[in-house]
């Protein structure tokens, strides 16, 4: 939750970090991704992860062979957490 507040706060020095990740990436090529990340809301403002996230995120290491059987989204995700740090963030 503290990377996501600062990701989502500190947008402009995203290209920093994202140059030092991958060095040899044209720096134009990184802002655009940046840019769409942002654009589309990669990035989560409040920390919830959706089912939805976990159906097309199982069905990813389904198909790729990872996972053998279906995994209900109780089993992976715990959300508990989240509404105690947003507290402490003060991200109501």
């Amino acid at each position: 939750m503290r990377g996501l507040v600062y990701v989502n706060t500190h947008q402009a020095e995203m290209l920093d970090a994202a140059k030092a990740e991958f060095p040899t990436a044209a720096p134009q090529d990184l802002q655009a991704s940046l840019t769409r990340s942002f654009a589309d809301g990669i990035f989560s403002a409040d920390g919830f992860i959706p089912p939805e996230a976990w159906d097309t995120g199982e069905a990813v290491i389904r198909q790729a062979g990872i996972l053998k059987a279906p995994v209900a989204y109780g089993e992976v995700i715990d959300m508990r957490f989240v509404a105690d740090v947003q507290r402490e963030l003060n991200l109501h």
